[in-house]
């Protein structure tokens, strides 16, 4: 009986213990003093904080949940300006696109070159447009892809481009020969008939119209094409003689393209001036290494266009939004909205440094081509 008793006294002392260090299961977490936390205690500001972040949202006295109060002008959600855009009335622009698109096609139907050539570089852009709706549907756009506008453009852009392909049965035709010659060439490429005509058959729209306008005159299709003049002049390095075989070819190629940039100085037209470094890299790489205009700083030649696309500009070139520079800046790497070329070139594809350098060769690249000054652009002939 008395162990009984003792066990007793035992469990209410212990309890009484343990009431003393438990708080109750519905007392709040005292406040930290305001005092302790202004003056920079560290626990008091954690302590504080926790606080703050475990009390329950607050409810009016009648027991109905309180109003959410609405946001404060300075907070309220960024205006639809600060959005990427195009820089260019879509809207207006789309509506215009398919008269424009099909009054180069009569012209290019007619035989003129340039227009044959505008028509292929419009094909190519109707291709990036594409590339760009699949790229927003299924894919990681690129900087300004991502926004739904734009994608909404280049997607109404790609609609209007297979609606101008359907109009005219010409260009229903090229896409046939296009799949047909698609087929001979895997045919003669499984069957190992590397001498086959039709393994270098054309295999775009774009392709067949360069061609053509190689053959009407067009510089920049000619140049592009190369249509193998270059080749068949220059000839290859015979064996063995290596050294000044190959001496000889580079000269050949060299006056080659001094003979070509000559008349397109002459010319002076803009869109064949801005084309100049792909007509040089068809003639090959080596036409690039002569002086300062023509060479490159890194494997993309990112700057070489960039300083040529900017001569153009100088000539009047369209370099504004819907230019074909700035249009190409936006489909293939995302930077839309630009109001001239330069502005994407100093922010978005050149270092400062290089972008520095540019500006300081247009003045005098400008007064060379304006006197017609080719071996001071060109530079001299490799040396093996």
């Amino acid at each position: 009986m008395k162990l009984r008793v003792v066990l007793w006294l035992i469990a209410v002392v212990l309890a009484a213990a343990i009431g003393r260090w438990t708080a109750p299961a519905g007392e709040a977490r005292k406040p930290v003093p305001a005092s302790a936390a202004a003056a920079g205690d560290p626990a008091a500001s954690v302590l504080a904080s926790t606080a703050d972040n475990r009390a329950p949202p607050a409810t009016a006295a009648t027991g109905e949940t309180a109003a959410v109060p609405a946001p404060a002008p300075g907070l309220a959600e960024a205006p639809a300006a600060d959005a990427p855009t195009m820089g260019f009335d879509t809207v207006a622009f789309l509506a215009e696109l398919p008269q424009r698109l099909d009054a180069l096609t009569d012209r290019a139907r007619d035989g003129d070159a340039q227009a044959l050539t505008e028509m292929a570089e419009w094909l190519d852009y109707c291709d990036s447009a594409r590339y760009a709706t699949n790229v927003a549907g299924h894919g990681r756009p690129r900087g300004d892809l991502a926004d739904a506008a734009i994608a909404s453009y280049f997607q109404q852009t790609a609609q209007l481009c297979e609606q101008w392909l359907g109009r005219h049965a010409w260009l229903s035709q090229l896409r046939e020969e296009v799949a047909a010659n698609a087929v001979k060439a895997r045919q003669a490429l499984l069957a190992r008939r590397t001498g086959d005509p039709a393994a270098r058959a054309p295999r775009t729209i774009g392709e067949i119209l360069r061609l053509r306008a190689a053959d009407a005159g067009d510089p920049i299709a000619q140049g592009l094409t190369n249509d193998q003049d270059v080749a068949l002049e220059c000839g290859g390095v015979p064996m063995g003689q290596l050294q000044p075989g190959q001496q000889a070819q580079w000269q050949c190629v060299h006056a080659a393209a001094r003979e070509r940039l000559a008349a397109i100085f002459a010319q002076r037209d803009p869109r064949v001036l801005e084309a100049v470094p792909r007509i040089l890299m068809a003639m090959g790489p080596r036409t690039l290494t002569g002086s300062e205009y023509v060479r490159s700083s890194n494997f993309l030649a990112s700057d070489l266009h960039a300083r040529w696309i900017l001569v153009g500009c100088q000539f009047g070139l369209d370099c504004g939004p819907t230019g074909r520079a700035l249009r190409w800046a936006c489909a293939s790497e995302g930077a839309c909205g630009y109001a001239h070329y330069r502005d994407y070139a100093a922010d978005r594809l050149l270092p400062p440094a290089t972008m520095r350098q540019i500006d300081r060769q247009l003045p005098r690249l400008v007064s060379l081509i304006l006197a017609g000054d080719v071996d001071a652009v060109l530079g001299p002939p490799p040396k093996y």
